[in-house]
């Protein structure tokens, strides 16, 4: 076995347990161990948020959450403040990203991913100044090349930050943070 951040592996042994394969006992799948959580965010963890929608721009923003004054969305369409911004709202928006999760999807589906466009792009900056970036995908549910295709209303694709893996996420999990800029705005 091997510690976290160690670069030496060390044999063990389990006391009552006559056999030599551990594997037969735990999980040797790397699915199995790794975290999946997507985001977990309190909103003072989180600097800035940009949501790009593709491909109607007119919705995507920007929200930057400055410590001590009140958070500033911007318009990613004109580069512009609105004027009429609901900050309770986007107080709010903060809160939901916390405790979302996924599920890994297997290898198969990475090259049907990379053909499509991606319908938006979540990029979130820390108060550590990790970014981390997360593209959406609509999961085709037809094989035979229908036109137009028909897509799952349960889930979606997602690759993080540009990696190989593809990941499933529901939409009831994802939904409260697909906000568009129009939703912070008063009415």
């Amino acid at each position: 076995m091997m510690l976290h951040k160690a670069e030496t592996p060390f044999i063990i042994k389990l006391k009552g347990y006559p056999i030599k394969d551990i594997s037969k006992i735990f999980s040797t799948d790397t699915w199995f161990w790794r975290d999946n959580s997507l985001f977990n965010y309190s909103p003072s963890d989180i600097v800035r948020i940009k949501i790009n929608y593709y491909p109607d721009q007119k919705k995507s923003f920007e929200i930057i959450n400055h410590k001590s004054d009140k958070p500033e969305l911007i318009a990613l369409s004109s580069g512009e403040v609105p004027e009429n911004v609901d900050l309770k709202s986007i107080s709010r928006y903060l809160y939901y990203f916390s405790n979302i999760n996924f599920q890994y999807s297997n290898n198969s589906v990475y090259k049907q991913v990379k053909t499509q466009s991606s319908f938006a792009t979540i990029f979130i900056e820390d108060d550590r100044h990790t970014t981390t970036s997360l593209n959406l995908f609509k999961k085709i549910v037809t094989d035979n090349n229908q036109e137009p295709p028909v897509f799952d209303m349960n889930v979606c694709y997602g690759i993080i930050n540009n990696e190989k893996e593809v990941i499933e996420i529901k939409y009831m999990n994802i939904d409260p943070i697909l906000k568009e800029l129009n939703d912070f705005l008063k009415k």
